[in-house]
């Protein structure tokens, strides 16, 4: 099920809860002094933490001789 934030008008209160699309609907039809919060946006994500690196310049050695040997392929060389 997906997470929902919501906000309390009345008291500016701010929350989240895992809760069903028909739940969420009927949340808000019942309680008109919450408001649902859409995300706005995705989070920046850091290349080192996530584990993504260059390539080194040896794989790229490689691949280049590779496409010498294959004049038609699409590998990529960059």
């Amino acid at each position: 099920m997906p997470y929902y934030t919501f906000r309390n008008i009345e008291t500016d209160e701010q929350w989240t809860e895992e809760m069903s699309i028909s739940e969420m609907e009927k949340l808000l039809d019942e309680n008109r002094h919450i408001k649902w919060i859409p995300i706005s946006g995705l989070p920046t994500l850091d290349s080192v933490r996530l584990g993504i690196r260059k390539t080194d310049s040896g794989f790229n050695d490689l691949l280049k001789t590779i496409k010498r040997g294959s004049p038609r392929s699409k590998i990529n060389t960059h």
